[in-house]
C-alpha cells in the first residue's frame, strides 16, 4: 500500500488557504468502466481502473475530501527547516528520507 503523503495534525496550504489536515482515507485501486457520449447521441464504454489514492479531509468547515495534488505542505523538514516536508519522498533540499525521520 501507498503511503501518504501527510499526516494527521500537519499543516498544508490549498486554493484557499491554509489548513491542518484533520484524517487522511486510503482509496485502494477500483476497476470501472469509462463511458464516453458523443454529439451525435451515440456511446460507448471501455474497462479503466481508477489508481490507488489518498484523500484528505481539512479543519476548513467543509466537509469535502481533498487529493494530494492539489494540497502543498507547509511542514518543515526535520533536519534543514525548509518548508515542504513529503512523507514520501523526503526532503528535495538536504535529502533526508521518511525512513531516517521514523528510525529516530
Amino acid at each position: 500500500m501507498k503511503k501518504p503523503k501527510f499526516r494527521v495534525g500537519e499543516s498544508v496550504k490549498s486554493r484557499r488557504g491554509n489548513f491542518h489536515v484533520l484524517d487522511c482515507k486510503h482509496n485502494p485501486v477500483v476497476a470501472t468502466l469509462a463511458i464516453k457520449v458523443y454529439a451525435d447521441g451515440s456511446a460507448s464504454a471501455s474497462p479503466t481502473t481508477i489508481t490507488e489514492r489518498w484523500t484528505y479531509r481539512l479543519d476548513d468547515g467543509k466537509s469535502w475530501r481533498y487529493s494530494e495534488g492539489i494540497l502543498e505542505s507547509l511542514t518543515a523538514c526535520p533536519n534543514c527547516k525548509t518548508i515542504g516536508w513529503d512523507w514520501v519522498k523526503g526532503c528535495d533540499e538536504c535529502g533526508l528520507s521518511p525512513e531516517d525521520v521514523e528510525s529516530v
